[in-house]
């Protein structure tokens, strides 16, 4: 249950052209966050070497991370448009219709659009917002329980839900369910983790995509526990032949690849099993100088 809102500038003429200026108002009034999604959906801080004009924002509450607000502008930037995903937490849904309510304010429209309905007030949005909750309450218990797809897409990372979590989840009642989910999703995201995007490549010698990852020594990481095609190319590419881990040592500004394997021996020697869970299929991982040294006796010859 996706929501998507339009705020339409009054009159013919006279527009603006809306962007970062009524973006930082609106995140300033209501003291939130954005930042700027990658490919792989993890959230990164704004800064000005983005351009993200064309693509959008990810808002959020760094005090109530769910999954966030997706905010973007047209591409004549004179209507607004404002995304919840699901499933949503009941803090979500607040800000959500608080940026909603605060964008009509800056541009001076008092009504705003649901795909259909051109003309919801937002002298209304109380009533709306209640509905929303009490739909998204329901929506959570049903996803969960049928558990076709339990990767959330999260204000900074994407969360793939443990099973036994999902088990727990199920025995609560709808109030319960609701703010244990939304402490869920703050507790997973409330750290900073290096969450890198693996890089996806044609192989021409055997015809088929490989992949790899690359970690940098040092660092809180969250890597697979097994490899598997990442949720932003599973519409184009159905298997990954093999996959591989480059190991990085960071000297100043400069990176050096220090060892290089198949990603298998690597969660061998590394005994990646063993390492702090983040979700069902990832863990933590801070790879020391000590490990390093055991790994390079394992590497390729780079």
């Amino acid at each position: 249950m996706s929501v998507e809102v339009k705020i339409v500038q009054k009159g013919l003429f006279g527009k603006k052209k809306l962007g970062k200026e009524l973006l930082n108002t609106v995140v300033n009034k209501l003291k939130i966050s954005y930042g700027v999604k990658g490919t792989n959906f993890k959230t990164m801080e704004y800064n000005e070497s983005m351009h993200s004009e064309d693509v959008g924002y990810c808002l959020y509450n760094k005090s109530q991370l769910g999954i966030g607000i997706a905010l973007w502008f047209s591409h004549n930037h004179y209507d607004c448009y404002i995304g919840m995903g699901s499933p949503a937490t009941v803090a979500d849904i607040n800000m959500f219709y608080d940026i909603v309510a605060e964008v009509c304010n800056q541009i001076g429209s008092d009504v705003y659009e649901i795909g259909n309905n051109r003309n919801l007030k937002v002298t209304d949005i109380p009533n709306h917002k209640s509905g929303l909750i009490d739909l998204n309450i329901e929506l959570i218990r049903k996803i969960f329980h049928e558990q076709k797809d339990t990767t959330v897409v999260g204000a900074i990372y994407p969360i793939v839900i443990e099973n036994e979590q999902i088990e727990k989840w199920l025995l609560l009642d709808k109030d319960a369910l609701s703010k244990d989910y939304a402490e869920y999703l703050h507790d997973k995201q409330k750290d900073e983790y290096d969450y890198p995007n693996p890089e996806i490549f044609m192989n021409k010698s055997i015809n088929k995509y490989c992949g790899m990852h690359q970690v940098i020594a040092g660092d809180k990481t969250i890597v697979p526990l097994v490899c598997k095609v990442p949720i932003h190319y599973k519409n184009e590419i159905k298997e990954i032949a093999e996959w591989k881990i480059g190991i990085y040592e960071k000297t100043g500004e400069e990176y050096q690849m220090v060892a290089f394997m198949y990603y298998d021996i690597f969660a061998k020697e590394y005994e990646l099993s063993s390492r702090p869970r983040f979700d069902e299929d990832y863990v933590i991982i801070e790879i020391t100088e000590k490990e390093v040294e055991q790994l390079k006796k394992v590497s390729e010859e780079i």
